[in-house]
């Protein structure tokens, strides 16, 4: 994601069609960024350094923010939530301002009533569910465990 996120910056990304010959997200994915080769080729063990450099980054990062302890925690938490809503925002005044968006909104705030008769549909919702609530509770776990063991409000602050 830290090497999608830099190269996205360029003029034009990297990984459009007409600059990677016609290959798609996930073969630049996995040819260049990864450099994958499959197994049995020579060289497919060896580290990558742009890899390499993007996870220790990712890592040093994540260690800044733990040894500021839950104030700095709490911090990047209202980023994190907050930051993703500006962008929203801002992409949608975008967004609103291109041709066709009317059609757009209209297709999105009507309802396809059919949908609902098919497992599918139910299947993938049931499936969104369970990956919405994985992230809170390991964060609920953790951040719990700053709590005194005779804080008397701990039931209140989870309801």
């Amino acid at each position: 994601a830290v090497i999608y996120f830099v190269q996205s910056f360029a003029a034009k990304l990297p990984w459009h069609p007409d600059e990677c010959g016609g290959c798609t997200t996930g073969d630049y994915f996995g040819q260049t960024v990864l450099n994958a080769a499959s197994f049995g080729d020579e060289g497919g063990w060896d580290v990558q350094g742009k890899l390499f450099l993007a996870l220790m980054a990712v890592w040093f990062v994540t260690w800044l923010a733990l040894i500021g302890g839950k104030n700095v925690l709490g911090k990047i938490a209202y980023f994190t939530v907050l930051f993703p809503v500006l962008l929203l925002v801002i992409i949608f005044c975008k967004a609103v301002t291109l041709e066709g968006a009317g059609d757009g909104v209209a297709y999105y705030i009507t309802p396809d009533m059919s949908h609902l008769t098919k497992a599918n549909t139910w299947s993938a919702a049931a499936s969104q569910i369970l990956f919405s609530l994985s992230p809170a509770m390991g964060t609920a776990i953790a951040m719990s465990s700053y709590h005194e063991k005779s804080y008397d409000r701990l039931l209140q602050d989870n309801l």
